[in-house]
């Protein structure tokens, strides 16, 4: 068998999914030809990998569920406590800026900023 036809016939049980045996040509092709060693170990890895991929566990529709409402959960609550530093930050400038806090309307501030009522509430 020459290297071309070795190289294709791997090539072939690759796309056919007989991934054994293409492993075995791709080894065998470099055997016969050391230039096409990179070409030959990135397709055993590639191989490999999508033999791994197919071995993992399918995730059900409610573990797919739970994992997008956990990634969503730390959103929010990232927002929120950015929301809460924000008017942390805004009271202490407040308290420097003001001798009485009494002058300062929470009412109207949080209704400039909604996302900290929001945070608050």
């Amino acid at each position: 068998m020459t290297v071309k036809s070795t190289l294709r016939a791997a090539n072939e049980k690759f796309q056919s999914g007989a991934f054994k045996q293409a492993i075995e040509l791709y080894k065998l092709a470099k055997e016969q030809n050391p230039k096409l060693e990179p070409i030959s170990n990135y397709n055993i890895e590639l191989i490999k990998s999508k033999i791994k991929a197919m071995q993992l566990p399918k995730s059900t529709p409610q573990e797919k569920l739970l994992n997008r409402i956990n990634r969503s959960r730390g959103n929010i609550i990232g927002s929120m406590r950015n929301s809460i530093r924000s008017k942390e930050m805004t009271l202490k400038i407040l308290e420097k800026r003001f001798v009485d806090r009494d002058d300062f309307d929470d009412a109207i501030y949080l209704t400039m900023h909604p996302d900290i009522e929001a945070a608050i509430a």
